[in-house]
Parts: C-alpha cells; structure tokens; sequence
C-alpha cells in the first residue's frame, strides 16, 4: 500500500470514509516524479453502492480513488468505464477498501505534466 498511497493519504482516506458512515467516497490524489499519491481531496460522497463520479477536476498524473465498503476490489462494469475515460486523459483509478489496507490498481498512476 506504502508504494501507491503515502501515510498521510491514507490516514486522511480512513478518516473521511469513517466520517461517511462507511459510505463511498470519491477522491482526487495527486502524485509525486513517482507516482505515489502524496495528497487526497475529497470530491464526493455518496452511499454503500454508489458514489457520484466528479471528473472534472482531474489533470493528467492524478489518480481518482475510491472504496467500496463491501470490501470486494473488484471493478464494477462502471467502474471500468469510468476508469477507460480516465486513462485516455492520462489519470490514475484505484479502488480501495474501507480499511485502506487492500488497493486495486484499475489504472496504473501516469506521470504528471511539467505543468500540471
């Protein structure tokens, strides 16, 4: 988890889907020259089974993450759409548990832009 996700970003994860009720959440994390996400901006909430996909905010090196609190990683069929929209626009999508013990790399982080 160490190598995708810095301490910070997942302390700050836990807290915010604890202060969700367990819920989904929706976040932006932006990366280092490495890749690892060094800071998270909550975007969205939403409940057990869903979570409202804010994508506008995304720039090329950013990740989007979020959990599902069943626990199950595994992308749902929009999940990976969302996911394929992302990629092209050269962001990151990870889905953590609630725990942010478990990370499942849907899209691998791209390097950010010089400019970004």
């Amino acid at each position: 988890m160490d190598k995708f996700l810095s301490v910070k970003s997942q302390e700050k994860l836990r807290q915010e889907i604890l202060e969700s009720g367990g819920n989904e959440v929706f976040c932006i994390g932006q990366t280092d020259a490495d890749q690892l996400v060094v800071e998270v901006e909550i975007l969205a909430r939403g409940s057990r089974d869903a979570v409202p996909a804010i994508l506008q905010a995304c720039r090329p090196g950013d990740v989007i993450i979020h959990n599902h609190p069943s626990g199950h990683l595994e992308p749902s069929e929009p999940d990976l759409a969302i996911a394929g929209n992302l990629g092209s626009m050269g962001v990151g999508f990870y889905i953590v548990n609630n725990q942010v013990s478990e990370l499942y790399r849907v899209v691998e982080a791209f390097k950010p832009t010089e400019n970004a």
